[in-house]
């Protein structure tokens, strides 16, 4: 979400938490060039809540639409999210 700062891209990710998943999520962040600049990390009932505020380089936000949904699927795959189920 670039809207929701004027300096960072905002990714928000709600799953069911899993041991090892707030560091896969970061080292995914971390592999696609992202700096994490705050996190607001919290569970509840074995759910995750993870908000991430985030620059790519000298660039600032997470501009290109193409990396954007790379991050986005990724991040699903993770949190063991299925796009294909209906």
């Amino acid at each position: 979400d670039n809207a929701a700062s004027s300096r960072f891209t905002v990714i928000e990710v709600y799953g069911c938490d899993a041991p090892g998943a707030l560091y896969q999520l970061t080292q995914t962040l971390s592999d696609f060039g992202l700096d994490i600049h705050r996190a607001r990390i919290a569970t509840e009932v074995e759910q995750l809540i993870d908000i991430f505020y985030v620059t790519i380089g000298d660039n600032g936000k997470v501009l290109d639409e193409d990396l954007q949904e790379k991050i986005r699927k990724t991040l699903l795959q993770i949190i063991g999210v299925d796009e294909n189920e209906d």
